[in-house]
């Protein structure tokens, strides 16, 4: 499967958007600090928009706690990058490789100096210059940019409820979310059992892009 996705940058903010609306004014200002990358991936995650902070390096995104429920995640991220001295050119721009270990799962970037964001999509931020291709070890993920726009937009100003248009109840760790929801599916066990219904409990294991958290 592969999804057109967005990701605006300016030198603190990102926001990586996987639904988005092309409804934006091109300027060819070189001093406009703003820049749109619009690329495709192949993913099995939900639609969700990242916005990234690097003074704190922590990502926001809403989701749902239940059916009538949003709530605002921060999962604060570092990542250590490997560089290496591999470059190929990707749209005309010059990349150099750089290897990751997130959360279980080997991610291999190129990168460029010469747009110097230290931004990508989803959570991948820190390198020296834009990242315009990632990919995991098996190619499951990919994300490469397909083209780059300077532009004149407001979105990385306004919150993640003024871009979802949706009221958020409270705001949680990425930690205390995960703990929640398994806290929520134990009790949903123990009511099956106290009801005699028998239910075979496995060990969970986790798919996506995220395997293992550090904190575990």
């Amino acid at each position: 499967i592969e999804k057109t996705t967005c990701l605006y940058v300016q030198d603190q903010y990102s926001l990586y958007q996987e639904n988005f609306e092309n409804n934006l004014t091109e300027n060819n200002n070189d001093k406009l600090k703003e820049a749109t990358i619009v690329s495709s991936y192949t993913p099995d995650i939900s639609s969700i928009n990242y916005k990234f902070n690097s003074s704190n390096n922590t990502y926001e995104y809403i989701t749902l706690l239940s059916p009538s429920e949003y709530v605002l995640i921060y999962d604060t991220v570092k990542l250590n990058w490997e560089l290496t001295n591999e470059k190929k050119v990707i749209s005309g721009y010059e990349c150099v490789k750089a290897k990751l270990k997130f959360r279980g799962v080997n991610w291999v970037a190129w990168f460029t100096t010469e747009l110097p964001y230290a931004h990508g999509p989803w959570k991948f931020h820190g390198l020296p210059g834009l990242i315009m291709e990632i990919s995991d070890e098996y190619n499951k993920y990919n994300f490469h940019a397909q083209k780059i726009e300077f532009v004149e937009t407001d979105i990385l100003q306004k919150s993640l409820a003024e871009i979802h248009k949706k009221s958020v109840s409270k705001t949680m760790s990425l930690q205390h979310y995960q703990e929640f929801m398994d806290e929520k599916r134990e009790a949903i066990e123990t009511e099956s059992k106290g009801r005699g219904i028998e239910r075979r409990v496995m060990q969970r294991n986790r798919v996506g892009m995220e395997l293992i958290y550090e904190w575990e």
